[in-house]
């Protein structure tokens, strides 16, 4: 939902200010470098968790993604400035977002339960913030407040896990079970 915002600031005249058809053909190119790039650090997303766990690469995407979201409305030039701040903010929420959390903090039987409580949590959120975001165009009359908004809350989130996220590095903690042990025992 965060890329399909964009097209507001892209076409607003404090900002960016390019027509309909500009700001299309910027959003299609950058979506597309931005996703090429994707796919390619995630063949070395494997390497970098194995080694540094899961908690330093999710705290940097993020906090990597709350700097690109706060930085968009700073620049003018789509082809540069733009185009930058949306292959890192791409880089840093796939990071951020599609790491698993899961295996750290919940028991092997319990996993897909939780798995599908996380991704319904994540379509509730999407729908919410999505209303929410299409509504605040009508509503703030500078986009780059939303920009400076959705990045502080992002950066807060970081800063919020660098303590919420435990440290394992192929360890095995206490772990939650979803399902109870009296169900996993039968």
């Amino acid at each position: 939902m965060l890329y399909g915002y964009t097209t507001f600031i892209l076409e607003d005249p404090h900002y960016y200010n390019l027509t309909k058809e500009q700001a299309g053909a910027a959003l299609g190119y950058s979506g597309f470098v931005a996703e090429a790039i994707v796919i390619v650090s995630d063949l070395f997303m494997g390497i970098i968790v194995d080694t540094y766990g899961r908690k330093i690469p999710i705290v940097a995407g993020l906090l990597a993604s709350a700097l690109a979201m706060a930085a968009i409305p700073m620049f003018t030039n789509a082809n540069t400035g733009y185009l930058t701040m949306r292959i890192i903010l791409s880089v840093g929420t796939n990071i951020g977002f599609q790491l698993p959390l899961i295996p750290d903090y919940v028991v092997k039987e319990s996993q897909g339960l939780a798995t599908s409580y996380s991704e319904l949590a994540k379509l509730v959120g999407g729908i919410v913030s999505g209303a929410g975001l299409l509504q605040l165009n009508k509503v703030v009359h500078r986009q780059g407040y939303v920009y400076y908004g959705t990045g502080g809350v992002i950066f807060v989130v970081s800063i919020w896990l660098i303590f919420g996220i435990k440290d394992v590095i192929g360890g095995q903690d206490q772990k939650l079970s979803i399902i109870g042990d009296e169900e996993r025992a039968s």
